[in-house]
């Protein structure tokens, strides 16, 4: 998010040499944000952002109590629960990421692919964010902290509309808001949101790159396999 630079100088200062916070969000299937960190300078690296985050403490020491692991639809490959996340994020055995596009094979082209169709909730969910509290589209001329509460009531706010619309007490119809996919002919339908996208108020975080363990890597790799075969659908080829 962009903010007007205030007293707080040069420490909000961004890669892009603008001045933001960073609002990271881990969000459900329902387009509900269940996690957020709010107000960390925009010249912290995004590795240093979740590492130093409460979400983060709490995983490495398992206190989020994840159910056990199971096995996988139609397959004996038993696979903990784990969060989706893009390049910006450690890949961990509780946190799956894509692979880099560089030199991938088949096999990782697909995966990637999966894991993209399950992360465009995310991106849709801060697209809709944004689109309701157009406060979010545009640098924010206010100090930070206010900041901070702007965006907090903002993702309260649409926690609690989404929970009407599920309800079924909201006319509004998100299907017409989000992304959705031609599943005949691989082409992606973009959500009412994009419309009227602005992109000087929300901005990704970089990608970050660094030593994975081995078990992690291991991770992938099997379910890369995993939805090359007995985890295949259909449609997935037509979309890579």
């Amino acid at each position: 998010m962009i903010v007007k630079p205030g007293k707080s100088g040069s420490t909000f200062l961004n890669y892009k040499h603008t001045f933001s916070v960073v609002l990271m969000a881990m969000v459900d299937a329902d387009y509900k944000f269940r996690y957020v960190n709010i107000g960390a300078q925009g010249r912290i690296s995004d590795a240093g952002v979740f590492n130093s985050c409460s979400l983060s403490k709490a995983l490495e020491r398992n206190d989020l109590h994840f159910p056990d692991p199971e096995p996988l639809p139609d397959s004996d490959l038993i696979v903990p629960y784990m969060i989706l996340a893009d390049d910006a994020f450690p890949l961990k055995t509780y946190i799956m990421k894509p692979y880099s596009r560089r030199g991938m094979n088949h096999t990782e082209c697909i995966f990637n692919y999966r894991l993209s169709r399950a992360r465009r909730v995310v991106e849709n969910e801060f697209g809709i964010l944004s689109c309701k509290f157009r406060v979010l589209r545009a640098p924010i001329a206010l100090k930070t902290s206010s900041v901070r509460c702007v965006v907090l009531a903002a993702v309260c706010l649409h926690n609690f509309l989404r929970d009407r619309q599920i309800a079924g007490f909201a006319a509004h119809n998100m299907d017409d808001s989000v992304d959705t996919e031609d599943l005949e002919s691989g082409k992606l339908n973009e959500g009412g949101w994009r419309l009227n996208q602005r992109q000087d108020g929300l901005r990704n975080l970089r990608p970050q790159s660094g030593r994975v363990a081995v078990d992690a890597k291991l991770l992938r790799e099997q379910l890369a396999k995993y939805f090359s075969n007995e985890g295949a659908v259909d449609w997935q080829w037509r979309f890579i």
